[in-house]
């Protein structure tokens, strides 16, 4: 599929973008939710991520257009809404599983959070959710194929990504004692691999890798080049509050 979105930060940031809206739609479509674009732009940006509802909107209609929605019984309608703090009506699409009844969605009120301040946004290259191209409406939604996909339990989703990033197990990030807002300074050694530890006034010139509010640390494509690891061929050791990450 092509959208038609673009994000600054090229590429990169269109692919991380497209991922957290495939994985935040896909939730919906598993629980049977009924929801409109919004309030999947609604959720990224409560989240933190840096992104605009134009861009998001495309990726939702994309997705459907590609008929990965119509695979979890789904179809969208048009239906009437307001905006502006309940100043304008104007219609907006509502994607309904076939056993949901309409009435059974209130959010009729469709106001745009304000933009995540710069200050305050979660990097899509380091933060977003762990993409999984098994994923049934990722592999329906960026390949074309028809084939109704199986069910895929979340023990069972493979632990590659597609942006290329590396994810810290949460046990190992508890078990570091790392706190929710910390920031971590990253070594890299092309044959030990990286060393995640708390940042200090003397980490200098070291890359900076964030604790989000769920205990979600990611380690981005661009800061593993240069080691020797493979994403998911990865040994994890804790000692006190350090984390290093060798090749197995």
């Amino acid at each position: 599929m092509n959208t038609a979105a673009t994000t600054s930060g090229g590429d990169s940031a269109q692919a991380a973008m497209t991922t957290l809206v495939e994985e935040a739609v896909e939730a919906k479509l598993r629980s049977r939710d009924p929801f409109t674009a919004l309030d999947i732009s609604n959720e990224l940006k409560a989240r933190s991520f840096p992104v605009r509802h134009g861009e998001v909107a495309v990726v939702v209609r994309d997705i459907y257009a590609s008929g990965a929605m119509g695979h979890y019984d789904y179809d969208r309608r048009l239906i009437d809404v307001v905006t502006e703090s309940g100043k304008k009506r104007t219609q907006a699409f509502l994607y309904l599983h076939d056993a949901v009844k309409e009435r059974q969605y209130t959010a009729r009120s469709q106001d745009a959070l304000p933009p995540v301040p710069p200050d305050q946004a979660r990097s899509l290259d380091d933060a977003v959710a762990a993409g999984n191209p098994l994923s049934p409406l990722a592999t329906i939604h960026q390949t074309g194929k028809t084939s109704r996909p199986r069910a895929l339990s979340p023990a069972k989703r493979s632990r590659h990504r597609r942006d290329g990033a590396l994810p810290i197990p949460r046990a190992l990030v508890q078990q570091a004692g790392w706190q929710v807002g910390a920031t971590l300074a990253l070594s890299v050694n092309g044959t030990a691999g990286l060393r995640l530890e708390p940042a200090s006034n003397g980490s200098g010139d070291a890359a900076i890798v964030r604790v989000w509010g769920d205990l979600r640390v990611r380690v981005c494509r661009t800061k593993l080049r240069g080691t020797a690891l493979t994403i998911g061929s990865v040994r994890f050791q804790v000692e006190k509050s350090t984390l290093r990450a060798e090749p197995e």
